[in-house]
């Protein structure tokens, strides 16, 4: 079993996570992906591709493997950022690059991303 993180140590390993994923989005040719500032009780998510996707990301290098709370946590700040979608980048243990992550999404936010590219709409 891991060993449990403090939470100096858990904050640090978030912010490498983002720092990652946002590294890994620009490479991919996301050139506007970037970490968002806290904005404590409305928060909009950790990270956006920027102005104009229809996407927060909820970014989780968290070992609890909390997907419902997680999701619940996307859904609330994709409407607090007022945009369809909100999704969870996760973390998978003993890999490194956010292109072994695992992004989940509840089945109704999942379907609005369908009718977005159904419709070309970005």
């Amino acid at each position: 079993m891991p060993r449990p993180r403090s939470r100096k140590t858990a904050k640090a390993a978030g912010t490498k996570w983002e720092s990652d994923q946002v590294t890994y989005l620009r490479d991919e040719g996301f050139p506007h992906a970037r970490r968002k500032a806290k904005t404590g009780g409305k928060d909009e998510g950790d990270l956006t591709l920027g102005d104009g996707w229809p996407v927060v990301i909820e970014s989780k290098d968290d070992r609890s493997r909390d997907l419902t709370g997680w999701v619940r946590e996307a859904v609330t700040e994709a409407d607090n950022a007022g945009v369809p979608v909100g999704v969870v980048w996760s973390k998978v243990t003993c890999k490194s690059s956010p292109a072994e992550g695992l992004v989940i999404l509840s089945g109704a936010h999942f379907v609005r991303l369908l009718r977005l590219i159904e419709h070309g709409n970005r």
